[in-house]
């Protein structure tokens, strides 16, 4: 299963919460400012495959998180107001998926996969 090497990797709240803490860095929110300001003002939806602990969702007001973690997902609801956060992939389109520091943890065969899924709007 793809999510496996993931899961391996943020199994204990102990990590999820260094990974929070992480994000709250002046450094990183610099960096993600910088990425979301890229996309185009057209994309209103966002699915974040991977999204940790949630750390774009203040960025958009249709935004669906998905992670294979509990644990990151645990801190996604407690510490983000309410966003939509899941451990099962919607069945919606989205104008734009976000892959943000998860593209390393698959293979290109498996990226292919999750981009076949057809989580985009047409």
């Amino acid at each position: 299963m793809p999510c496996k090497r993931y899961c391996d990797v943020f199994n204990s709240n102990e990590i999820a919460r260094a990974e929070y803490e992480s994000t709250l860095n002046s450094a990183n929110t610099t960096v993600e400012k910088k990425m979301i300001r890229a996309l185009p003002k057209e994309i209103k939806s966002v699915l974040d495959y991977g999204c940790g602990t949630g750390r774009l969702s203040k960025y958009f007001e249709d935004y669906v998180g998905y992670d294979v973690s509990e644990h990151m997902l645990n801190i996604a609801k407690k510490k983000r107001n309410g966003k939509n956060f899941t451990s099962k992939l919607p069945e919606r389109l989205f104008d734009a998926v976000i892959f943000d520091a998860i593209l390393s943890h698959y293979t290109l065969p498996e990226i292919k996969d999750m981009l076949d899924k057809k989580s985009f709007s047409e």
